[in-house]
């Protein structure tokens, strides 16, 4: 009996098909080591949705040679698409990083300010830094702090090369179960508060009067330092993807 029970477990979380209700993997790509890899992390990271099981349907796994990229997510079509032919250890962390990006816009987290306010406490990121902003590089971006916190959660892998405070792993866990947000103190990876008030006060230099002959630079519009709905709506970056 206790064999039978066994097998059923180890069957539950490797079959494909209908067990697989919130993502399907298009094995077509890849090969049959690459598919069982993939639909076994699929599975995991389904089992660990908590709340956000039914706004995670309906995103599709497939294979495709992406060249110098690991994976993609690509939420017009909702579909993660993973480089073929990658050593099979590193593929679930591929997976379930790029399956978080999903999970993030599916489920309309970027219009839940108390989330990604509790984030940026959490993981100590500026809030000057917008959530989807690469000026500074992968491992700077918000959006993929916290795509790489939700892989933890849900499938206990990552990428790597982004370090993840235990604060930000509460916050994501909470989401997914659908329960209150921890309260969070910001972390000490954030940056020191601002000193400038306490500063003595200093004689500034005398200012040079403007040129009336010299344009004014165009004004810059106030930027939302975190995401709001506005930053979403039709400006989505196509694909997210892991270098």
């Amino acid at each position: 009996m206790e064999v039978f029970l066994a097998l059923l477990t180890a069957l539950t979380l490797t079959t494909q098909g209908p067990l697989l209700s919130v993502a399907a993997v298009d094995t077509s790509g890849g090969s049959g080591q690459e598919a069982q890899v993939v639909s076994d992390t699929v599975a995991i990271w389904e089992a660990n949705l908590g709340a956000r099981r039914t706004c995670s349907a309906g995103v599709t796994v497939v294979f495709e040679d992406l060249s110098s990229r690991r994976g993609e997510y690509r939420p017009g079509s909702r579909t993660v698409a993973i480089d073929v032919g990658r050593p099979l250890s590193v593929l679930p962390a591929t997976v379930g990083h790029e399956l978080a990006h999903h999970t993030f816009l599916a489920c309309g987290a970027f219009a839940d300010a108390s989330l990604t306010k509790a984030f940026y406490a959490a993981q100590g990121l500026p809030l000057s830094r917008g959530w989807f902003d690469y000026g500074d590089g992968w491992a700077a971006t918000p959006a993929e702090h916290f795509a790489e916190t939700m892989a933890l959660v849900t499938t206990g892998r990552s990428e790597g090369g982004i370090r993840v405070t235990a604060a930000a792993r509460a916050v994501v866990s909470a989401w997914l179960a659908g329960t209150a947000l921890p309260a969070v103190s910001p972390s000490p990876a954030a940056p020191p508060p601002d000193r400038t008030a306490e500063a003595p006060a200093r004689e500034e230099p005398a200012r040079e009067e403007p040129d009336a002959h010299r344009a004014a630079p165009p004004a810059t519009p106030p930027r939302a330092p975190i995401l709001t709905l506005d930053d979403v709506g039709t400006r989505l970056v196509s694909t997210y993807y892991v270098d």
